[in-house]
């Protein structure tokens, strides 16, 4: 299977559909990869699922102009109160019970589990554009 490296094939794709303003949700180490990709991008939207995540500082001297944090915020398909995984493998904690990735991880397991409200991007987006925020139009 041959992988293709995101950050060689990004800046085309950024000259065909320029961002108006790009969304990354969670994974903050994938963030300083990307951040040479999107050199010259005005807006750029960060959010998490933890508020320890948003407040810790990826990047050193950000490159882009505005650079809005918002968490926590989980998103799922509807807006209700769901179950919150936080797992021993703190990278794949969110909605999916720990039970169903032991196939995969065997000793995974739950280090806390709460109740957390979910948003749907549909709704987030309506929420943030009605206060003057950007539209977005790439999400990682």
């Amino acid at each position: 299977m041959n992988m293709i490296d995101i950050t060689s094939v990004l800046p085309g794709f950024l000259k065909l559909f320029p961002p108006k303003t790009i969304h990354i949700d969670g994974s903050f180490e994938c963030m300083q990869e990307l951040v040479p990709a999107f050199q010259g991008v005005k807006n750029v939207l960060v959010t998490s699922n933890s508020t320890k995540s948003i407040e810790q500082n990826p990047v050193e001297g950000s490159l882009f102009q505005t650079e809005d944090r918002v968490g926590p915020v989980v998103f799922a398909e509807q807006e209700a109160s769901k179950e919150y995984y936080t797992l021993s493998l703190k990278l794949l904690s969110g909605l999916v019970a720990p039970e169903y990735l032991t196939a995969f991880w065997r000793n995974i397991e739950s280090t806390k589990i709460e109740t957390v409200k979910t948003s749907t991007l549909k709704s987030f987006y309506a929420d943030r554009e009605a206060v003057g925020g950007a539209p977005v139009n790439w999400l990682f």
